[in-house]
């Protein structure tokens, strides 16, 4: 009867960096991983997701988001389909693209009450000023909506939202008039 030789688990790469690493991407170098049979292989992931299964180094991701951490990890696999344990690195990518405008801005007169549709940021976190004219900022929330008291009702307002992320980018200023105008249109009978 022959027996099955048991391999041993892969080893990971002792070395894993990145390199060349700008807004948009970055590329990872490493050295060899070891396996007991056949030729190492590799598996790249990203927060958990897998990226490629490059042969060789280097291997370039070029989709990572703005204004967030990912964490990188690399693990070697023979022809088996036996894996090492990842070897991992944490990289920040700056955040340089300002967040999308707010829209769909509204007041409820009954409470006044504005409203807006949530900005899409890559950090996914995105805050609001909202001011009843430029330069005024009311308030800084990370709401879709806010409720204005002790206002004038004689006076007019022009109240407008602006979406912040963390790194200081803004959007434009979204604005609304209060009241609103009406125009009414008279005809000849």
């Amino acid at each position: 009867m022959a027996r099955t030789a048991v391999r041993g688990t892969p080893i990971p790469p002792t070395f894993f960096r990145e390199f060349g690493q700008t807004a948009e991407q970055v590329s990872f170098f490493w050295d060899d991983g070891i396996v007991d049979g056949g030729i190492p292989r590799y598996e790249i992931r990203r927060d958990g997701d897998l990226l490629e299964n490059p042969s060789a180094p280097p291997y370039t991701d070029t989709d990572p988001q703005q204004g967030r951490n990912h964490l990188y990890c690399i693990r070697t696999f023979d022809d088996e389909f036996h894996y090492s344990e990842p070897r991992c690195i944490e990289i920040y990518f700056e955040d340089f693209t300002a967040p999308t405008d707010p829209s769909e801005l509204e007041f409820s007169e009954l409470s006044v009450k504005l409203s807006w549709e949530a900005s899409f940021d890559s950090s996914h976190i995105v805050f609001y000023d909202v001011d009843k004219g430029p330069g005024d900022v009311l308030a800084r929330t990370t709401d879709t909506e806010i409720v204005l008291t002790d206002l004038d009702g004689s006076e007019r307002y022009n109240f407008g939202v602006t979406a912040i992320d963390q790194s200081g980018n803004e959007s434009g200023r979204v604005a609304i008039d209060y009241p609103v105008t009406v125009v009414s249109v008279r005809r000849k009978l």
